[in-house]
């Protein structure tokens, strides 16, 4: 075999490095593109501050021209310019407006891009139950939420499926509209047992104890790594049904008394957990006492597991069915159709989310048709069950 000169082999040895240079930057221009990318930090101005304050109310729902009536230390005045709000924006206001959000001082003064202080009760399951002690919620409230970019969980799937986990406080009434503030345990994965078999757990004690729907939201993957980096408020993208399909419990039902149970099989797994972190004796219902009060037309004692936990699922709804019947009691002028249709365009946006707007007039109407017919159907509805208004 002929062998190579010198000259030829160091040439040789100097292509295959140069060529192995350009592969390896084409590469990283490749994969760089899929990469986050963290928003760079814009220049620290006042005008900067001016902004950021405007958007921390509009990005909870409160439009610019309403903030003064949720925050009177501003005046229709004082937003007129950057100018004239800038005046108004001192150290210990900001501080106010940033506690008032549960947001941080420094991003509103425009320091950096992350608007959360970071918070995490991983492996550390009972901190979930003590903060839930903290948040002020009602019967009709939704305080525990999952937010995620996946479709659907799959612990089969061996890709990262990130998700976190998303508390929501209500702060204020404005009008109709309920005012909210958020708290984000960020960074988890479901495809890692100790993060899935930790929300498995605090999930499980949750619907247990409140049997309150946690829902779940699918956002863009773009969007969720800007929430998971605590660099974006969550409000705009928690769309949809709050009974969400599917919804976190989903995850931790038991197939003999839920038809839309998954992964079912790690469920020894989970109770195994809860043994191992003595979980058991905690109790949420401890938390905020209105949070049972929407149950009490079901007389529990007469009802199969299974039906105990098909009801808890859609009491939120089957309440708002049975407001709509006290509505149109108040209002036999209307016909059922536009008795439901104001029904519920009184609601607040989050009760109304409950029912999609598309078939909200159709359920209520139906509802007053049954509560009519009562006494005349073979069968009672559940909603029904118990209910003399």
């Amino acid at each position: 075999m002929r062998r190579l000169n010198l000259p030829s082999f160091w040439l040789l040895k100097y292509f295959m490095r140069l060529l192995d240079g350009i592969i390896n930057k084409a590469l990283f221009h490749f994969f760089n593109l899929f990469e986050p990318k963290s928003k760079p930090i814009p220049p620290n101005t006042p005008q900067l501050v001016a902004k950021r304050f405007r958007q921390l109310f509009v990005d909870h729902g409160v439009e610019e021209t309403r903030i003064p009536r949720f925050f009177s230390k501003i005046t229709l005045e004082d937003l007129q310019s950057d100018t004239l709000l800038i005046k108004k924006l001192t150290p210990e206001l900001i501080n106010e407006v940033a506690k008032i959000f549960n947001v941080r001082s420094e991003w509103l003064e425009g320091v950096d891009n992350t608007i959360y202080l970071s918070q995490s009760c991983y492996k550390q399951p009972a901190d979930f139950f003590t903060f839930l002690k903290t948040i002020k919620y009602g019967k009709s409230d939704f305080p525990f939420r999952v937010i995620s970019s996946v479709e659907k969980f799959d612990y089969k799937d061996d890709s990262r499926q990130p998700f976190s986990i998303l508390y929501v406080e209500k702060i204020a009434e404005l009008g109709d509209d309920n005012i909210y503030r958020y708290y984000l345990d960020a960074g988890w994965s479901w495809s890692h047992w100790p993060c899935r078999m930790q929300l498995k757990a605090m999930a499980l004690l949750y619907w247990r104890d409140v049997k309150r729907p946690i829902t779940f939201y699918k956002v863009p993957h773009d969007i969720y790594l800007q929430i998971e980096e605590l660099q974006l408020i969550p409000y705009p993208y928690l769309k949809g049904s709050l009974v969400s399909d599917p919804s976190v419990e989903d995850y931790i039902s038991d197939p003999q008394f839920s038809c839309v149970a998954k992964e079912y099989d790690e469920l020894p797994e989970v109770f195994k957990y809860i043994e191992q972190y003595k979980l058991n004796d905690l109790s949420i219902n401890d938390f905020n006492d209105e949070i049972a009060q929407g149950e009490h037309y079901i007389n529990h004692d007469d009802l199969s597991l299974q039906q105990k936990a098909s009801r808890a699922r859609h009491e939120p709804i089957s309440q708002l069915k049975r407001e709509c019947v006290n509505f149109w009691l108040a209002n036999q002028k209307f016909s059922n159709n536009e008795a439901a249709r104001r029904f519920y365009q009184s609601l607040i946006v989050e009760r109304k989310r409950l029912l999609s707007e598309s078939n909200a007039e159709i359920t209520l109407a139906k509802a007053i048709s049954e509560y009519k017919r009562r006494d005349t159907l073979k069968k009672l509805p559940s909603w029904l069950i118990g209910f003399n208004p």
